[in-house]
């Protein structure tokens, strides 16, 4: 019941045992009834609501208490290592609840969960269907794996909800639909698949995006039907090609491979053209992306198995590489040959150890919407290139290195970016706009005479 507070919320299970064991002490009169005080004891961890406790009394809740607000902080400590994965998130019950990161209170109810972009490398807990008074959900910019719960179609006051730009697989719940308030739904940069529930497609005052998804891989399966491959028995035969065996010219078949390692229906499945060229494209840029450190690319592997691949039917969309374990951060510099990702919409290099510059064939990713290079060591300077992709450019996040010169000012249009940590001028300011501003101000006269009034002052 969304409505309804109730408290406790849980209970132990009530001991129906031990009156089964009552009949034994008949025999030693009711002096063995005493027993029947340890059962009162039993009772007692009822009262020890233990996801009231952990915010009940604590610095987490002002005085005084609001009943629906103490449960809501135990929900969200509840669901918090679930949600954050490996990320940190400063929740704890010495600290308000209204300073808590991402949270917004209102009216004693938490009404608001901000988390985009905070690095969240877990999943959406269902518990978050308990926050009954949510109004906004933003989690994108993220790397949340597993599903959408169907949970979130309780929260009937939800208005906005973005989850994109994350990792998250299946189909939408079609409870979804039933959030009769919602007004933004937004799930753009996932890998989910199936049908999006008709009800949300009929909301004609809904902004949904996306509107469509790629069915949902069920035949996959059916490819273990591999076990077709055992007709291999019949190449037993080929003691009788004993004789073949002379016919030498049959390494010459040899050279087919070499030049593309990627068609070989492992790597990518009935040889789709596009993929099978991305695919060529990471072997390429492989060992100068990683430098010491190790990824599983491998024309052996399925492409969909890669290290930070994304792929959305023809071709490699997000290549997601952020943030890996000090012991596995790649070393190397961005391989030019990225720019050759044609369909490419994600690129986040994100916390590594990447030195030199930004290849300027970056500027070829008409199709980019997020850019993320931050926290590496790269240097020299931004490439004019990029400013080729200020019209699809979402997210630009370049902070965390060590750029000079200026900053191309087409980018001044990309929506979220954090150019002002850089440091750096515009290169439409470097031609002395600051000076000429001056100038003006002088009617053209010289420095020396635009000091004069001040002096005879």
């Amino acid at each position: 019941r969304p409505h309804l507070t109730l408290n406790p919320r849980s209970l132990p299970a009530c001991a129906t045992a031990t009156p089964t064991v009552t009949p034994t002490p008949t025999h030693t009169a009711t002096a063995t009834a005493t027993p029947t005080p340890t059962a009162t004891s039993t009772p007692d961890p009822a009262l020890d609501t233990t996801d009231l406790v952990t915010c009940a009394n604590t610095a987490a809740i002002p005085d005084p208490e609001p009943a629906a607000l103490v449960t809501e902080c135990a929900t969200l400590l509840e669901l918090k290592d679930t949600l954050r994965g490996s990320a940190s998130l400063n929740w704890s019950t010495s600290r308000l609840i209204s300073q808590w990161t991402g949270i917004t209170i209102s009216s004693s109810r938490v009404t608001g969960l901000d988390l985009g972009d905070k690095d969240l490398t877990g999943s959406l807990p269902a518990a978050l269907g308990d926050l009954s008074q949510l109004e906004t959900v933003d989690l994108s910019d993220n790397q949340l794996t597993g599903t959408i719960p169907a949970r979130l179609g309780s929260i009937s006051q939800l208005k906005t909800v973005d989850l994109s730009d994350n990792q998250l697989t299946g189909s939408i719940p079609a409870a979804l639909a039933s959030l009769s308030n919602l007004q933004t739904l937004t799930l753009t940069n996932n890998q989910l698949c199936g049908t999006i529930p008709q009800a949300l497609l009929n909301r004609p005052h809904l902004t949904l995006n996306p509107r469509s998804l790629p069915a949902c891989a069920t035949a996959t399966p059916t490819v273990t039907a591999t076990p077709t491959a055992t007709a291999t028995p019949t190449q037993t035969a080929t003691p009788t090609a004993t004789h073949t065996a002379t016919v030498t010219p049959t390494p010459t078949a040899t050279h087919t491979p070499t030049p593309n390692p990627c068609a070989n229906n492992i790597v990518v499945s009935n040889s789709v053209p596009g993929l099978v060229s991305d695919c060529n494209t990471l072997l390429a840029a492989k060992d100068t992306l990683r430098g010491s450190a190790s990824l599983n690319w491998s024309p052996q592997r399925p492409l969909r198995q890669w290290d930070g691949i994304t792929i959305s039917r023809s071709n490699v969309t997000h290549l997601r590489l952020r943030n890996r374990d000090r012991n596995s951060q790649l070393t190397g510099k961005i391989p030019t040959q990225l720019g050759n990702l044609s369909q490419l919409r994600v690129l986040d290099l994100t916390g590594n150890q990447l030195t030199g510059q930004i290849p300027a064939a970056l500027g070829n990713l008409s199709e980019l919407q997020f850019l993320r290079l931050r926290n590496n060591s790269l240097t020299g300077a931004i490439p004019a290139a990029l400013g080729n992709l200020s019209s699809t450019l979402e997210t630009l996040h370049l902070k965390g290195n060590q750029f000079s010169g200026c900053i191309p000012a087409a980018l001044r249009a990309v929506d979220r970016h954090d150019l002002d940590h850089l440091s750096l001028l515009f290169c439409d300011q470097t031609s002395g706009s600051a000076a000429d501003e001056d100038t003006e101000q002088v009617a053209g006269e010289s420095p020396t005479i635009l000091y004069l009034p001040i002096i005879q002052k």
